[in-house]
């Protein structure tokens, strides 16, 4: 059964927060010490709900959430963690779910623990008795909350806030529509920046960290927070990470291999659905190395990439569909042009006249540099539409065309390679100039592979 997941954000509001922070009036064994790959939290237990902390404590002195993950992150509203299946997890492990056979704690909801800005709360299903999961928990980032809001809640929520609670909704933020269904059993008394850059990790579209996010769990033995500040100021805990990932999903490509933050680095392969697949070496998120791509058509390219287009010698190979090489043949590339290319065979020569996909440059890239550019009608109006991102191009300006004689289109401009191209709908043809690509454009009316009459 699937958990009710938040998120968190959390801002370091230390003078606001300072009447609810005191660790002075905190006993230690309370006091959680949180180690992520991001830094160092200290978490306070509250004794007014005795079955969580108790639950907690004796959880966090058996190790249990050494190496587990925050499994789910939505930026401006939770962090959750906890679920004992995170540990070494691949990217298609379902996270988040209590099993039916799980033993859960009994409700503690009381009107003074309510989800401000760092509280610690029990996760929990949908069970009509409000009871906890035993392990998975979140922090509350939220948002500030109006008068009227707060008004509002109070009267769906049938909850009567403090004028100190008011404040606290008002000025640091909290999300008071979860407030007496969920159990609050804890606050973050230090290291809120961990928090934020943890909030701030990129993510899939399941909200699933790309990197995964380490926890280890203990008492604390801290004297105060300027210890803990000045350990979290240490570079370890700021460096940009390498890491493996798995199937890791981006638009229409499945990455798998080393990342530098979110961005292949290393050794990689990435695939997409329609067969093509490159493996090889990976720089800043393009390939750079030596690498292998392989085309729909059987073709393979083994040879050298810079910035994501074939340079240097080639070897060609043409595979069958039962995965045996039928003939090989080199080819040299500068830049992704063809300078030359042993075979001469009817029809491979057109192919090999176009640059080889790469994940990083244009999914087809045609060599426009013999062709003439045939006579095509006026264009009557070229009208912005959009800036769209794509793993494959990057941030790209779209524009519809209008053609003198009526016939309409979509012209694309990357920024990231100051390229225009079109778009057939499942490959990007990228071209030298804007005129080539507006006869490109018109000469694919006759193809019917691009749509020309309204819009998409």
């Amino acid at each position: 059964m699937k958990l009710f997941n938040l998120t968190i954000l959390l801002f370091l509001y230390i003078g606001i927060l300072s009447a609810q922070n005191k660790s002075s009036n905190v006993k230690n064994e309370n006091v959680i010490k949180l180690t992520t790959n991001k830094g160092i939290v200290l978490i306070k237990l509250y004794d007014g709900t005795p079955l969580h902390r108790d639950n907690f404590l004796n959880l966090v002195n058996k190790g249990f959430y050494n190496g587990l993950t925050f499994h789910r992150i939505i930026k401006g509203f939770m962090i959750q963690g906890g679920d004992p299946k995170s540990k070494n997890a691949t990217n298609e492990t379902i996270l988040g779910e209590s099993s039916n056979d799980t033993v859960r704690i009994p409700a503690e909801l009381k009107l003074e623990y309510f989800h401000k800005r760092g509280a610690l709360v029990a996760a929990r299903d949908f069970n009509p008795e409000k009871a906890s999961d035993p392990y998975q928990f979140y922090i509350v980032q939220g948002k500030i909350y109006t008068d009227s809001e707060i008004d509002k809640i109070e009267s769906q929520n049938s909850i009567k806030y403090t004028q100190e609670q008011r404040d606290i909704y008002k000025n640091v933020g909290g999300t008071p529509l979860l407030d007496q269904k969920f159990t609050v059993f804890g606050e973050v008394i230090g290291g809120y920046e961990v928090i934020e850059k943890i909030a701030n990790s990129p993510t899939n579209g399941d909200n699933k960290p790309s990197i995964a996010i380490t926890m280890k769990m203990e008492i604390s033995s801290f004297s105060s927070n300027s210890e803990l500040s000045r350990l979290n100021k240490n570079p370890e805990f700021n460096k940009i990470e390498f890491s493996e990932v798995q199937n890791f999903k981006i638009d229409d490509y499945v990455y798998s291999g080393r990342v530098k933050g979110r961005n292949p680095d290393g050794h990689g392969k990435w695939t997409k659905s329609d067969g093509t697949w490159y493996e090889g070496e990976f720089k800043d998120g393009i390939e750079n190395g030596i690498g292998t791509l392989r085309q729909p058509n059987g073709l393979r390219y083994t040879g050298n990439f810079t910035n994501g287009l074939p340079n240097g010698q080639f070897k060609i190979e043409r595979w069958t569909l039962m995965g045996i090489a039928k003939d090989e043949w080199t080819a040299i590339y500068n830049d992704g042009e063809l300078v030359s290319s042993s075979q001469t065979e009817t029809g491979m020569t057109d192919f090999l006249n176009s640059k080889p996909t790469t994940s990083s440059s244009s999914t087809k890239q045609e060599n426009n540099s013999n062709k003439t550019i045939k006579e095509i009608p006026t264009v009557k109006k070229i009208e912005f539409e959009q800036t769209k991102s794509s793993f494959v191009m990057g941030e790209s300006e779209k524009y519809y065309v209008t053609f003198s004689d009526g016939t309409t289109g979509y012209l694309f401009f990357s920024k990231k390679y100051s390229q225009w191209y079109i778009n057939d709908g499942a490959t990007n043809f990228g071209y030298d100039s804007k005129d080539n690509a507006l006869s490109a454009l018109y000469e694919y009316k006759d193809k019917g592979t691009i749509r020309k009459t309204g819009r998409k």
